[in-house]
């Protein structure tokens, strides 16, 4: 059995892919390291943070609004990057946002993986639609979303919808505490009513 590991969440999938090796299942992970985390990978997607003022604004204000964030880094790489992403039978994804790239951009990356690959799973590791809107509507307080400015926010949240959705839509399942199976089942409820 071979599984592909797309993204990383403070070392979960470093350490399933201890585990899943000493069973003999072989496994290929590819991320960013986590970010700022650095956890080691088999392939890393470098990203450097932007050195002057006005890349980081137009990083933060236009590209990531428009879902194609880190677009110039994504074209750079595609070329070695989908031949890694290619004959596996089990494709697991940290969540929606799993690579350092846009929503579109990750959505497009999806839509490969679905055409050359068996099933494909979604872990709920980190932030994505469904959570950001449940600690935005109850107005929770945690540092996290107290840092992120409502602004920003709503157009990350439209792009995210339409990725998660996407991706609910094309996984073989999802892999997600009860709380929020239910989170995710009530917003596909709503929007099909």
């Amino acid at each position: 059995m071979r599984i592909l590991f797309l993204g990383e969440y403070s070392g979960a999938f470093l350490e399933i892919c201890k585990g899943l090796n000493k069973l003999d299942v072989e496994t290929y992970r590819i991320s960013d390291g986590d970010s700022y985390k650095h956890i080691p990978t088999d392939y890393l997607i470098k990203v450097k943070p932007f050195s002057n003022r006005y890349a980081s604004i137009l990083h933060y204000k236009v590209w990531n609004r428009l879902g194609i964030s880190r677009l110039f880094l994504f074209l750079k790489i595609w070329k070695s990057l989908k031949m890694k992403l290619i004959g596996y039978d089990v494709v697991m994804l940290n969540n929606p946002r799993f690579f350092p790239f846009g929503d579109l951009i990750n959505r497009y990356i999806v839509s490969y993986l679905v055409k050359h690959n068996k099933k494909i799973f979604m872990a709920v590791l980190g932030d994505d639609y469904y959570v950001d809107r449940w600690y935005f509507a109850n107005d929770n307080k945690s540092l996290m979303y107290k840092m992120q400015k409502k602004d920003k926010i709503i157009f990350e949240l439209f792009f995210g919808k339409y990725l998660t959705d996407y991706i609910v839509k094309k996984a073989t399942a999802i892999i997600a505490p009860t709380w929020y199976i239910n989170l995710l089942m009530n917003g596909l409820a709503k929007r099909q009513s």
